[in-house]
């Protein structure tokens, strides 16, 4: 193993791992971090004293990388849907963070056995969507060109500008161990008009400027449909009965409502997704399970297959010499085995916590499909939708299983790290082909990427839950409630529901996103107004990628601050 890489890499999955996290619970978006992770990488191959040829270091980016992209993906699978939790019932999840130990385990046991079965399908599904359908892989392409990219330098100057300027914001806000800051957490413009309702975030300003520019204009729209909506459409619904002759129910506390109004909103978004569950449950047994398949992958289990840079292109057996026949048995022999450990690893963990056979079975089979189909996306256009199909598995368990608030949770963490890793392993799989890497040596760093994950994200996590308070603006984690709320929704007023649901109709009819208009209804208008400003200010630049480089160090900028800050109070400083 390469000692850079591995240095590099392991810090690089930590790093992500605080920096995804955070910004996942905080603005409930997960942009991707590996065109920042080969930024800092090429920084730190400048300063090297010994340069190696152009190529090699291309491939030390590229495995530096795979090593950190891991942590960055699970981290964003976890925050979306870890502190569904909290909201579902506080107690156990507070619980949980009074023991560290615990905590960190439960998280460890989600990430290896999820991430090995990850690991495994990608392995699966790798032939079909890399070889033989060769899909264009967008983000492995971007990763490339960055890679190889003759104006780096410039790159990276627009990174460590963004990273300077943003850290030195930081301190002037806040200040530093006896200094004090200069800036308000949030700014009320004209309170005396408007109250405390606009609001404007300095504190996780940033970070929420950065991630509004990088997701793009197109985020704007809904997160001000969905603001104005709390003004405009939800308070003259809940006080109807004041303008109106008849009373469809008694006027309710503003937050209920809310909640109340976006589960109706979050059912039609469900059930218009589960309108699709057929076809892809269809698609998916049309490209696995048929005639020629299953005649495949028998003679798969004898001969190999032709997957490059995995195992040697397959000769008939004819040809084949004897040593060479009986080596390809050994290694499908080693598959199968591979096989074993990772459906007993993660049988073992999800009997830890108490799911029945029946239903372990039915989450790997469906988590097989959601994995796929996430595959299949991420290699076409480049998104993972992670709620969408964490759904997609949680709905019909929870219908057929009797499943408490945990399993829920874990059921969706679990299916979320699964997706992430294995679509990411497609994507260092491409990267590798481009430049000229084998799969099994990206195997292996993403394994150290794995691993590292699960040791310290655990620890990472318990840091941000400790000095932030899960629901509040500072980490509202607006998925996590989302989910809450379509498990909850039977206990609110139907009337409210049905008003919602029609809500969400009317805006999927003028095809503006719900999932963001709904984020713009639960989330603080701090947040909403800092995201909706970076997506306006991407608008003012002709070709805005050209400072993604910029806005990745401003939001990698402040993630780094905040962890400081945490490891200070930790130690008492």
């Amino acid at each position: 193993m390469n000692l850079f890489v591995g240095i590099v890499g392991t810090f690089f999955a930590l790093f992500s791992s605080i920096i995804l996290a955070y910004v996942s619970m905080v603005t409930g978006i997960g942009p991707w971090i590996a065109p920042t992770l080969v930024l800092f990488t090429s920084v730190l191959l400048k300063l090297r004293r010994k340069r190696k040829p152009q190529h090699i270091e291309n491939q030390e980016m590229a495995l530096t990388q795979t090593v950190g992209s891991v942590g960055a993906l699970v981290a964003v699978a976890i925050g979306f849907t870890l502190p569904t939790l909290y909201f579902l019932d506080p107690e156990i999840f507070n619980s949980w963070i009074a023991s560290p130990f615990y905590f960190c385990s439960i998280i460890a046991g989600s990430i290896l056995s999820a991430g090995a079965l990850g690991m495994y399908l990608a392995r699966l599904f790798g032939e079909k969507l890399v070889y033989r359908e060769k899909l264009k892989f967008p983000v492995s392409l971007l990763i490339h060109r960055m890679i190889t990219s003759q104006s780096e330098g410039w790159q990276i100057k627009h990174m460590l500008t963004g990273l300077s300027s943003t850290g030195l914001f930081c301190f002037i806000r806040d200040g530093f161990y006896h200094l004090k800051g200069l800036f308000p957490k949030v700014a009320y413009l004209l309170p005396s008009i408007f109250g405390k309702e606009l609001a404007f975030a300095f504190y996780q300003g940033p970070t929420l400027w950065a991630v509004g520019f990088i997701a793009g204009a197109v985020i704007s729209v809904p997160l001000a449909v969905g603001m104005l909506s709390k003004y405009l459409i939800l308070y003259p619904i809940n006080h109807h009965a004041v303008y109106l002759p008849f009373k469809l129910f008694d006027p309710q506390d503003s937050g209920a409502f809310n909640l109340a109004f976006c589960s109706g909103l979050v059912l039609v978004g469900t059930f218009s997704e589960m309108r699709k569950y057929p076809k892809i449950l269809f698609n998916t047994v049309k490209d696995y399970v048929d005639i020629k398949t299953i005649k495949n992958s028998i003679l798969k289990l004898f001969l190999g297959n032709n997957m490059p840079g995995i195992l040697p292109t397959p000769m008939p057996s004819a040809e084949i010499p004897k040593s060479k026949f009986f080596r390809k048995l050994q290694t499908r022999a080693r598959d199968i085995l591979d096989f074993c450990i990772v459906f007993f690893g993660v049988v073992a963990f999800l009997s830890y916590l108490k799911f029945s056979f029946a239903s372990q079975l039915f989450i790997i089979v469906f988590t097989l499909v959601a994995a796929y189909q996430l595959c299949l996306l991420g290699a076409s256009v480049g998104l993972i939708p992670f709620g969408r199909f964490a759904t997609f598995v949680m709905i019909p368990a929870m219908l057929i299983f009797k499943l408490d608030y945990i399993q829920i949770t874990i059921l969706c963490v679990f299916v979320n790290i699964c997706s992430a890793v294995a679509s990411d392993l497609l994507f260092d799989y491409k990267v590798g082909e481009l430049c000229d890497i084998k799969f099994k040596r990206i195997r292996k760093y993403q394994w150290l990427g794995l691993i590292v994950s699960a040791l310290g994200m655990g620890f990472l996590l318990w840091l941000i839950f400790t000095n932030f308070q899960v629901g509040s603006p500072e980490l509202f984690a607006y998925r996590g409630k989302t989910r809450a709320l379509l498990v909850q929704s039977t206990n609110f007023n139907y009337w409210v529901l049905l008003l919602g649901g029609l809500y969400g109709l009317i805006v999927k009819k003028f095809r503006v996103n719900p999932a963001l208009v709904l984020s713009g209804i639960l989330m603080p208008n701090s947040i909403s107004i800092g995201l909706i400003a970076g997506g306006i200010l991407s608008k003012f630049f002709k070709k805005p990628d050209n400072y993604l480089p910029f806005w990745s160090g401003v939001f990698a900028s402040e993630s780094i601050w905040m962890l400081i800050n945490m490891l200070m109070k930790l130690v008492g400083a």
